[in-house]
């Protein structure tokens, strides 16, 4: 039992100690098996680990890419909102006469283009890159990669399925050849809100069951503010008062039965 342990103990030395770990405490804990029973199994598995570990820079890179991580995953979602609000715009300038069209659709083509090209695009670039060497260091360090980061790779690539489907309606409405409605984009709008609201959730309690409450609870949000709004409107309706009616025979000269001559008639 005691050499069982010993062996454990040399086994699990690079995965836990990634960022401590001296050649000191190898030689020690190397000591400490070499006269126990199955010491052979303890050395190959114990040399692999340390082959790995000289492939694997300090924990310190690990935070800084995650840091990265954050910084992309914000600024990517910063672009993805922003850029759909101006695909509302643009396709309600359509409906405009053609003198303010012909303006405001070439304006809001440019700001989606310098838009897509130096926030949204980098940002989606900084993000994959650092959640790759997140997951190849977590894959080295800890043998593996657990059940809820393979549900965030799902949700991810329906993310980039989003966002280069926002890059063709850029390209479409900078053609104008885009059947896009405003009405359609606004509920395109929200597509991005539960991704992000799901991601979130998951990457912060790590727990598959987390998802379905987020976004149950993000919808019933929504649907709450909804109908809270529709209430409030019908509210202020019924407190407006109509405006005044003019009753036949005023003074108003427009009223047919007005006693207030009409010039054209005296003449």
């Amino acid at each position: 039992m005691m050499a069982t342990l010993k062996n454990r103990r040399v086994i699990q030395c690079s995965m836990k100690r990634l960022s401590t770990w001296s050649g000191d405490e190898f030689r020690a804990d190397l000591a400490t098996g070499r006269e126990s029973t199955g010491v052979a199994l303890a050395w190959g598995t114990l040399c692999a680990r340390c082959y790995a570990l000289r492939a694997v820079p300090s924990f310190d890179t690990f935070l800084a890419a995650k840091a990265l991580h954050i910084v992309g995953f914000v600024s990517w979602f910063a672009g993805l909102f922003y850029i759909v609000r101006l695909f509302i715009y643009h396709a309600e300038a359509g409906e405009r006469p053609p003198t303010e069209r012909n303006v405001l659709q070439p304006q809001l083509e440019l700001m989606a283009a310098r838009l897509w090209k130096i926030i949204t695009m980098p940002a989606a670039i900084l993000t994959l890159g650092a959640g790759v060497y997140m997951s190849w260091f977590k894959a080295v360090s800890e043998g593996g990669l657990p059940g809820w980061l393979h549900l965030k790779y799902a949700l991810l690539v329906g993310l980039y399925a989003y966002h280069f489907t926002c890059g063709a309606i850029r390209r479409r409405q900078a053609a104008h050849t885009s059947t896009w409605t405003s009405r359609h984009l606004r509920v395109w709008n929200e597509l991005a809100t539960m991704f992000m609201v799901a991601i979130v959730f998951l990457a912060v309690f790590k727990r598959i069951d987390s998802v379905p409450w987020a976004v149950g609870g993000l919808l019933a949000l929504g649907i709450s503010l909804m109908l809270g709004i529709r209430v409030y409107r019908r509210m202020t309706d019924k407190a407006t008062p109509p405006p005044p009616s003019v009753a036949p025979g005023s003074d108003d000269p427009s009223s047919p039965g007005s006693s207030v001559a009409d010039p054209s008639a005296a003449q």
